[in-house]
């Protein structure tokens, strides 16, 4: 197939999408299809770690979109995947030239309803942008790739005649370097956790996190990696700031468990795979979670895995997360194990089954 990558994006900082996306490129055309990226994105494009067509978000965003349709078009892409955006009525020559597939990652009206709180008129705008439009958008995509069937299932209701699949965020785990464990055994020292996120995220959970390191004080060492503003920060706590690209991995590589985001009941979620966790996956690290992946098997969970109850407080199984964490330290959990969960290829072929199955109709699931 020749496949479109349609994507609106800060593609210069090389964050954790940035990373996905380029993994995800390479993963297709190894399994031999031609893809193109397009991208609305900002700041210098040579920082850009892959190829495509990209035009800087310009105040007259309409036109900078019909531009960038026309050198879609000229490409004749058999489809196109686009990581859902805003809708702009530019879009609809896109979706009725080429069958378009949109990428959804979150529970959006939640997200927006919660983000409101902290800042009404910014998120008051998205919501209302949102709530006018995503009908109509839906309506002309040709269907839909959800990370869990969770958001599948509530962004798609009054859609659930669409064709859509579930296709989890996954990860290159080798990229032809290993990352080994430092330090001793858990025996003779504390054991090194690291939290990466923000707190201008609400669904991390940074708050939860300070009190969880206050509980843990003197048992096991916390860390965070992310921007963090002088009122987010905690005695209990080493801050390290953001940290981007090769640096990011190495950065992990020192600690011995990852903790994934803690509130993503805010926004009403019990199911997700964020980038974080996966960045964790490919260093080797135990970690801790408190949601459903759909990569990790409920009923048969890796013993690298720590499991925070979703419905309880982080802080009651406070003594349980310091024995796991002591378990694991200087350790790197089974790269066999890793690879039959997380593997792109595995995960990526099902989204070219779908996409195959959307060009010969009658054959999508």
């Amino acid at each position: 197939m020749r496949i479109a990558y349609w994507i609106n994006w800060d593609l210069a900082s090389n964050d954790g999408v940035t990373k996905a996306v380029k993994a995800r490129l390479e993963c297709w055309r190894d399994l031999g299809h031609e893809v193109k990226v397009f991208g609305l994105t900002r700041g210098n494009h040579d920082q850009i770690p892959f190829d495509g067509e990209f035009i800087s978000k310009p105040l007259h965003k309409g036109r900078s979109i019909r531009e960038l349709i026309d050198r879609c078009l000229a490409f004749k892409p058999d489809i196109c995947n686009q990581r859902l955006e805003f809708f702009h009525w530019e879009l609809v020559k896109l979706y009725r030239s080429v069958p378009t597939v949109i990428e959804l990652h979150t529970l959006c009206r939640k997200e927006y309803l919660h983000q409101m709180r902290n800042s009404p008129l910014k998120w008051g705008a998205r919501y209302l942008i949102y709530e006018l439009s995503h009908r109509y958008q839906y309506g002309e995509a040709a269907g839909f790739v959800g990370v869990t069937q969770e958001i599948l299932d509530q962004n798609l209701r009054g859609f659930r005649n669409k064709p859509s699949v579930v296709v989890a965020n996954s990860v290159d785990i080798f990229e032809g370097r290993e990352f080994p464990a430092n330090g001793e055994d858990g025996k003779s020292v504390r054991p090194q956790v690291v939290f990466t996120g923000s707190a201008r995220c609400p669904w991390h959970g940074l708050d939860r996190l300070k009190e969880l390191a206050n509980s843990c004080k003197g048992a096991v060492d916390f860390h965070v990696i992310g921007p963090l503003a002088d009122d987010d920060r905690a005695s209990s706590i080493t801050h390290h700031g953001p940290v981007y690209g090769e640096a990011f991995l190495q950065k992990l590589s020192q600690y011995d468990v990852g903790i994934g985001p803690l509130a993503f009941d805010r926004n009403q979620m019990k199911e997700a795979c964020p980038l974080k966790v996966r960045d964790y996956v490919k260093v080797g690290m135990a970690m801790a979670i408190r949601h459903k992946d759909p990569c990790l098997p409920g009923d048969a969970m890796p013993d690298w895995v720590f499991n925070f109850d979703s419905d309880r407080d982080p802080l009651l199984q406070a003594d349980e997360f310091v024995s796991f964490c002591r378990r694991w330290t200087a350790k790197r959990t089974p790269i066999a194990e890793r690879e039959k969960l997380f593997i792109l290829k595995n995960v990526e072929m099902r989204r070219m089954k779908f996409f195959e199955g959307l060009l010969r109709p009658g054959k999508t699931s």
